[in-house]
């Protein structure tokens, strides 16, 4: 740990982003979950579950429209077979809460 702030403090300190990336990730993580945190009060179980995991699915559809770098066809298809996956396990499980209340 002590060797990687070093080569930081050597190297790549002159590039500006590096010490902006640490406050974005504790904003974006803080806020994130807060946000997550107060909305698994407010819904049901299986609707939490999916938005957790919809989150990673779509990371690179967010890149892809951020920053412009495009996923692979392989990626695109992987997105799509989880996600179609997730809808429907979470549709199911959804209407089996609704049912029981």
């Amino acid at each position: 740990m002590v060797a990687a702030f070093i080569v930081y403090l050597m190297i790549l300190r002159d590039n500006l982003d590096i010490d902006m990336l640490p406050a974005i990730g504790c904003v974006q993580l803080t806020v994130g979950f807060m946000c997550y945190t107060i909305a698994a009060r407010h819904i049901l179980a299986a609707q939490v579950a999916f938005f957790a995991l919809i989150e990673t699915i779509l990371s690179p559809i967010w890149v892809w429209i951020g920053i412009g770098e495009t996923p692979s066809g392989l990626s695109l298809a992987g997105i799509a077979i989880v996600l179609i996956s997730i809808t429907v396990y979470s549709v199911v499980e959804m209407s089996k809460e609704q049912g029981s209340i």
